[in-house]
């Protein structure tokens, strides 16, 4: 049935709209970028932490094991994340 303009849907009919697919991939790529970014970000605040309480020291290494290796495996990420954690944050030079 073809709707008229300025007329509302027939609730009888059956609602066949359904959201793309690329909509939710690209909601879900969203969601994952941002986790990753959060992440990164959160070193700083989570060294600071881990100076300052000792509790957390054991969980800080297992934690941001991943961004350590790929810091060490790449000169240029290595760069910026001490850039991130000692100017920004100011965390204290081992």
């Amino acid at each position: 049935m073809e709707e008229k303009q300025g007329t509302a849907p027939d609730p009888s009919e059956p609602n066949t709209r359904t959201e793309p697919l690329y909509s939710l991939a690209s909601r879900w790529f969203l969601y994952l970028a941002a986790a990753f970014f959060l992440y990164v970000l959160s070193t700083g605040p989570a060294l600071k932490l881990a100076i300052v309480s000792p509790g957390f020291r054991p969980y800080f290494g297992p934690l941001y094991a991943p961004l350590f290796a790929l810091s060490k495996a790449c000169p240029p990420v290595d760069r910026a994340f001490k850039w991130y954690l000692f100017t920004i944050w100011r965390v204290p030079k081992p």
